[in-house]
């Protein structure tokens, strides 16, 4: 019996600790990760087509196309919020670039991109404190870059 009691208060002790916590949150992260990124072979036709569709619908209802770059190559995971990737993006008229800037996306089921927030380059360089509102503070001086603010 008291072996027993002795494996349960070391099992009690292992899973109480902040090391144990900060595992056990890791794993949860990891798994919105695995269950919300679209696989790499459709992961770009499918932001592509997010990116496309959020575009035509807000700002741009002629675009025809978009470009754009990762901010960072990996997601962002926050607690068991949907994983978020920051991006240059730039919409495309025909082959005129009608409007950039800097958006926030989250993956979501391995099927789609809901963009959570868009801030145009014009806007960036009108309030460049906007930028770590949304932003990771890392990024911040690319996202200012990029847009050529000061």
């Amino acid at each position: 019996m008291n072996g027993h009691l002795l494996l349960f208060g070391v099992i009690a002790f292992v899973l109480s600790s902040p090391a144990a916590a900060q595992a056990s949150l890791a794993d949860v992260q990891q798994s919105h990760v695995i269950v919300n990124v679209p696989p790499q072979e459709v992961f770009d036709p499918l932001l592509r087509r997010d990116l496309l569709a959020f575009f035509k619908h807000s700002t741009v209802p002629t675009a025809t196309g978009v470009e754009y770059q990762l901010l960072r190559e990996t997601s962002t995971q926050s607690g068991v919020a949907y994983p978020k990737y920051y991006l240059w993006v730039k919409v495309l008229t025909g082959s005129v670039v009608a409007q950039e800037g800097a958006a926030r996306v989250a993956a979501i089921g391995r099927k789609r991109f809901e963009i959570t927030d868009f801030l145009a380059k014009s806007d960036i360089r009108g309030a460049p404190g906007t930028v770590g509102s949304v932003f990771p503070a890392a990024l911040v001086p690319k996202v200012l870059s990029l847009a050529g603010a000061k």
